[in-house]
């Protein structure tokens, strides 16, 4: 049983870094016209999720190798995203122009990323030796 959740917050886990490094790079390098459709874009906001999804891929592949570092990448996103999320209410606060859809995807990403984080810490406990061929 065990197993089959490592699996699966595996593949969320690189699913979800491949989908946000695949957004953020291209609104940042403005590929297939996605700046303009977010026009009020936070660039220190879209940088740290991008980095983050860098994160969501390593922690994917730590989860499908049992590997104890996964926990430590997720809390790194997770610190990440806190401090990122505390400038956003910042921004906010200040009157700074702002997409809706930021503040429902920061949220809904934290969430992730704590879910994922718990997930590593109860099931990824043992350190598999790499076997050389």
């Amino acid at each position: 049983m065990k197993s089959i959740y490592i699996k699966i917050a595996g593949a969320i886990s690189l699913l979800f870094g491949l989908t946000t490094i695949f957004e953020g790079g291209s609104v940042i390098l403005d590929l297939f016209g996605l700046r303009a459709d977010h026009p009020h874009y936070v660039s220190f906001v879209l940088w740290a999720n991008f980095l983050c999804g860098f994160l969501y891929v390593i922690a994917g592949f730590g989860f499908f190798m049992k590997r104890k570092f996964t926990s430590p990448v997720l809390l790194l996103a997770l610190i990440i995203l806190i401090l990122t999320f505390i400038g956003f209410v910042i921004w906010i606060s200040s009157g700074r122009p702002y997409d809706t859809q930021t503040l429902v995807a920061m949220s809904a990403r934290t969430v992730v990323t704590i879910i994922l984080f718990l997930l590593a810490r109860k099931f990824v406990k043992e350190m598999k030796p790499v076997t050389k061929a």
